[in-house]
């Protein structure tokens, strides 16, 4: 088992910084040399942000 974790100061709602992140982790394990059995991304600490009329794009958990 291989794991890797990454904790950032600043927060984001953004799916593509959370990507980004991800793919730096992977990139730090032999996963293009090696089999991979399971992947996966976990999130914590999610808050929902104070109600922002100029928020155009869902948030990463609203499923609404």
């Amino acid at each position: 088992t291989v794991t890797r974790s990454d904790t950032q100061s600043l927060a984001t709602q953004l799916t593509a910084d959370v990507d980004r992140r991800a793919q730096r982790l992977l990139d730090r394990t032999e996963a293009a040399q090696r089999p991979v059995r399971l992947l996966g991304v976990g999130l914590h600490g999610l808050v929902k942000t104070v109600d922002d009329p100029t928020q155009t794009h869902p948030l990463l958990w609203d499923l609404s």
